[in-house]
């Protein structure tokens, strides 16, 4: 390596020799800056000279620039520059060209040197002053299972004292003076406490090597007072885990989440277990892990003290550009999800285009309850048995992926099946979404009552036929119109959102506060659309009124009774529903008045005019076809009755007002 000295010498050499300026042009602030550093300012003012010569002005100025700018990033690359330092060297650049300036014009070299000299010194006092290293924080008492001093002594026929010994030895946790189990015997399963939250195990097997070791590294007394090995045999060891189940079972009825010593606070519904800690999700507050905390949902990430998921939010605002009223209710929903709350008593229904974000957001929603928390469902299939729902004990959030319900099929002129979603699907629904207690039933055991605290969620490209006004009331609807089909980024959804799951963890649960500080749903104003659409696939009249009617604004107004029964006749055969084009008024009038907004709609008579129905036309609903097409009777002075087109269509074509008492 070239030391200072040396440098110096070379730049010397390189200013004494005209043709030496070849040397150093392809390096010429280092140069500058050796000469400078090593004092030989007769040198630097040769340089400066030299490259006044023959580089251009503003190679003159990058060249002088670069002397202390170089220096000082030098210093950065040791850890001694922050940001107010990079600050004060941009200041100090504007002063640098000036000072290159100078130099080349008069390069008196005391002068150059001095305003180097000074030039440094700024330079210097600018930089901050290295701040002592903060007095590290002693490390939290940890949970263990502390490693035996010396081996046990037990009795080859005490099998059930050998499995207490066990369960204390090695499956109980210390901190300090206080002492927890870690290891439970619940419905038919191991759970051990893996630091954070109970998980199970795969069978019995890792619970017998465990024992079996145990019993092997025992004593057993011999003779007068001595010890030898216990030695177990496989009836020993089954005998024990036999008795091992018995002192760690937990009653199946006890459903975590639940403090085991007994306590009540804090709740232990709202405490959810990341890697690192406990959170509160209605407070935000974190506390130390607890293997006293019966829980089963614990995730496998840690909760970070700030949000960082720059490409969550941006692909919030892609699929709901500008909605932000929709962007916080996927986070509400998505929160709400992680938690035991079911207290807004609703199922999610994602609407939209292929492509446009549902299942990259189920499948977030998946990674926030954790594996064993969520349960993907079949529209056709989730409630098909008495048995069906047992997968939904102990879930958080339920997803129908990709829902189609049966098409609606036409009998001719006499009969007309809906399709739909089945009764039985309906009342699932219903009960599910209410949080009321209920039976869910399991194969060869009794069944499992309480109340669900499942979320449920679904997801369709189609308007759905849901046939029940009442599940109508139960959905919160967001509108997906945004589709990314052809330029899908799969990563997306595998590896880059997954990567900002600490964050998106931390914003969702912090949207879930805001959403219990509200104490309702945000329903977004985008989503509301889906009502009327869903309301018309499900129901045949309310779909014409919509399309076609609105409540007269004033008395007086309204449509004749026979020009509306012709309309409804018209509508039902351009919507192929053969089994209505000849239905009577009565007939039409009855079930349209079961529609709660129409519940009141009566025929009216001013003298001796015709009966009208007190609605008007909605301007562009009715066709140039319709108006020419339908023909009402009408009956002349003279007592004769024609054919003729109806005013009130033709009226409506042509963007006319209303008419009173359906006088032409």
């Amino acid at each position: 390596m070239t030391t200072q000295t040396e440098k110096v010498q070379q730049t010397r050499a390189s200013a004494a020799d005209p043709g030496a300026l070849v040397k150093f042009r392809a390096n010429p602030g280092h140069d500058l800056w050796a000469a400078c550093e090593g004092g030989d300012w007769e040198a630097a003012s040769r340089i400066n000279l030299e490259l006044a010569t023959e580089f251009p002005f503003i190679e003159r100025v990058r060249v002088v620039s670069l002397l202390w700018i170089g220096k000082a990033w030098d210093d950065s690359s040791v850890g001694r520059a922050n940001e107010a330092w990079a600050n004060a060297l941009r200041r100090e650049q504007e002063r640098l060209v000036g000072l290159a300036t100078r130099l080349e014009r008069a390069n008196p070299i005391e002068d150059a040197k001095a305003k180097l000299a000074g030039l440094g010194a700024r330079l210097e006092a600018a930089k901050p002053q290295p701040q002592p290293e903060p007095e590290p924080e002693p490390d939290e008492e940890k949970w263990i299972v502390p490693n035996l001093a010396k081996p046990p002594v037990l009795s080859r026929k005490a099998g059930m004292d050998n499995a207490k010994a066990f369960a204390r030895d090695m499956l109980t946790f210390h901190k300090g003076d206080l002492r927890a189990l870690g290891t439970y015997f619940f419905r038919g399963k191991w759970w051990q406490w893996n630091g954070a939250s109970y998980e199970p195990t795969e069978g019995d097997q890792r619970i017998w090597d465990g024992l079996s070791n145990y019993l092997n590294d025992a004593k057993v007394r011999s003779g007068e007072g001595g010890l030898a090995r216990f030695r177990p045999e496989t009836k020993q060891v089954n005998e024990a885990l036999k008795f091992l189940r018995t002192c760690t079972a937990i009653d199946e009825r006890d459903q975590p989440p639940k403090w085991l010593d007994g306590r009540a606070l804090p709740n232990p519904s709202e405490l959810l277990a990341f890697r690192n800690c406990l959170v509160n999700v209605r407070t935000g507050e974190t506390v130390g892990h607890d293997p006293r905390l019966w829980v089963h949902d614990g995730l496998d990430f840690n909760y970070p003290d700030k949000p960082h998921c720059p490409r969550w939010e941006w692909f919030l605002e892609d699929i709901h550009p500008g909605d932000e009223e929709a962007q916080m209710s996927i986070e509400e929903w998505l929160g709400y999800g992680m938690t035991w709350d079911n207290r807004f008593e609703k199922i999610a229904l994602w609407v939209g285009e292929p492509r446009s974000g549902r299942g990259t957001i189920a499948a977030i929603q998946e990674l926030l309850v954790g594996p064993t928390h969520h349960v993907p469902l079949n529209i056709h299939t989730w409630n098909s048995n008495e048995n069906s729902q047992e997968k939904m004990i102990g879930k958080k959030v339920g997803i129908f992926h990709d829902v189609r319900l049966k098409e609606a099929k036409q009998f001719g002129s006499v009969g007309y099946d809906a399709g739909g979603l089945d009764l039985k699907s309906i009342q699932a629904l219903l009960e599910f979404s209410s949080g009321d207690s209920q039976a869910i039933g399991r194969k060869f055991k009794s069944a499992v009552v309480g109340r669900p605290l499942i979320k449920l969620t679904v997801l369709t490209n189609k308007i759905l036929n849901l046939t029940d006004e009442v599940l109508l009331t139960r959905l919160f609807l967001l509108d997906f119109a945004q589709s990314r089909l052809g330029r899908e980024d799969k990563e997306l959804k595998l590896t880059v959102l997954p990567g900002e799951i600490a964050g998106i963890a931390w914003r969702c649960l912090a949207a879930y506060r805001r959403l219990r500080e509200r104490d309702r749903m945000l329903q977004p104003k985008s989503g509301l659309s889906l009502v009327t659409k869903l309301r018309e696939q499900q129901n045949h009249w309310f779909k014409f009124m919509n399309r076609y009617f609105a409540p007269a604004p004033e008395p007086g107004l309204g449509v004749r009774c026979k020009v509306f029964i012709a309309m409804y006749r018209y509508w039902a055969r351009e919507e192929s529903r053969l089994d209505q084009i000849n239905a009577s008024e009565g007939t039409v009038i009855r079930e349209v008045k079961k529609i709660r907004e129409w519940r009141y709609l009566d025929p009216t008579r001013h003298n001796s005019e015709e009966r009208i129905y007190p609605i008007v036309l909605k301007a562009g609903a009715v066709s140039d076809e319709m108006a020419k097409t339908i023909k009402v009777k009408v009956k002349r002075p003279e007592g004769r009755e024609v054919q003729e087109q109806a005013h009130e269509l033709l009226d409506a074509v042509r963007g006319l007002d209303a008419v009173r008492g359906g006088r032409a």
